[in-house]
């Protein structure tokens, strides 16, 4: 604005000069002259304020979209899972196995938990106790990373690999999956494949997730765990069903956008491609179904 000020101060004391110039002279060329440079730089002050007005702002939300997408996409790049190769830079003592002795039912979580066993057999279907107790799913769900939960322990490659070599405990991992599959509305219909479905109370399970959206970031947790713990075929039939009542179905809109930035970002790198051309494929069958629905209308 301070640049505008110039320019309209110096054409103002142009215009001025210039007509007292040909009044001095009473030469009407002089003034006619005169004219051409106070229309130029009247232009040129018209252009400038176009440029103030229109063309800075543009460049500010240009910068400030450009950092937008390179925020996200640096947070769906630093989402995947990477199995760390060694625990040398875990910050607690390498002899607290607190994750290896919760699934073997040795220890139990924290804060205001209980045995895993206990969770499993007791905590299924108390969707209200489930809803409202946000310090167990970082015990259920370890990560290499670590969570809201200060009391839950980040997991290690060692804990990693003793959880699997453990048949029970690997098999209590599978037995919370389905836990929360029921708080969400959902079944597992084959262990072997992964295949998931609805179940019967889907629609009030639904209403809850789409209304709670800390739930979104329990989901993104529990696609990184299964993945982790050599549960893939899961990991992938589970965002597969989210895909699908997303885009297909659109029973679940508020979880479009963490499905699509997080969820699938959390699958291995060949899952999370085949998953993203899945949901490209239902959104064109989408596009062209409304298309022939608009023309039949018509």
């Amino acid at each position: 604005m301070t640049c505008m000020a110039y320019f309209c101060s110096a054409v103002t004391e142009t215009l001025t000069k210039m007509h007292e110039l040909a009044k001095r002279t009473g030469s009407s060329m002089t003034w006619c002259c005169c004219s051409a440079e106070v229309v130029g730089c009247c232009l040129f002050v018209v252009l400038m304020f176009i440029f103030v007005i229109v063309g800075f702002p543009f460049f500010i939300c240009w910068n400030i979209y450009r950092a937008i997408v390179l925020w996200e996409r640096r947070n769906r790049n630093e989402y995947r899972i990477r199995i760390p190769e060694d625990d040398v830079h875990d910050f607690r003592n390498q002899q607290d196995k607190s994750n290896y002795l919760f699934y073997t039912n040795q220890l139990q979580s924290q804060p205001r938990g209980d045995f895993i066993d206990e969770i499993l057999a007791k905590w299924r279907g108390d969707y209200q106790l489930l809803e409202s107790h946000h310090g167990f799913i970082q015990w259920l769900f370890p990560l290499f990373e670590r969570g809201v939960n200060s009391q839950a322990q980040v997991l290690t490659i060692e804990e990693r690999q003793l959880i699997i070599d453990d048949e029970r405990a690997h098999k209590r991992m599978l037995e919370a999956y389905k836990l929360m599959l029921d708080f969400y509305g959902i079944i597992l219909v084959d262990e072997n494949t992964g295949e998931v479905a609805r179940s019967e109370n889907y629609r009030e399970r639904f209403h809850n997730l789409n209304r709670y959206g800390h739930n979104y970031l329990r989901i993104s947790r529990i696609i990184k765990c299964l993945e982790i713990f050599n549960y893939s075929h899961l990991a992938m039939q589970f965002v597969k069903f989210f895909v699908t009542e997303i885009v297909k179905e659109g029973n679940l809109p508020s979880c479009y956008d963490s499905c699509m930035k997080f969820w699938i970002p959390a699958l291995n790198q060949e899952d999370a491609g085949e998953m993203r051309r899945y949901a490209e494929r239902l959104e064109t069958e989408n596009a062209e179904l409304q298309g022939i629905q608009v023309k039949v209308g018509n």
